[in-house]
């Protein structure tokens, strides 16, 4: 995180916990739409998957 200093971080909010507390940090929270979280990672799991296809099994139904 030293070298990220002067620049903008997006972080989880989850994994603020894990931050330095050594460092300053200014914290913005945005609240968005659950569906507006999903499709970014909907799109990038697609383009994975076309790349490595043994990770869709991840994802898949066992049953």
């Amino acid at each position: 995180m030293q070298s990220m200093r002067g620049k903008a971080v997006k972080v989880v909010s989850s994994l603020l916990y894990y931050m330095p507390l050594s460092l300053p940090y200014k914290v913005i929270f945005i609240r968005r739409d659950f569906s507006e979280i999903l499709a970014p990672q909907k799109k990038y799991l697609t383009v994975e998957a076309k790349i490595q296809p043994s990770s869709q099994t991840m994802f898949s139904d066992s049953r």
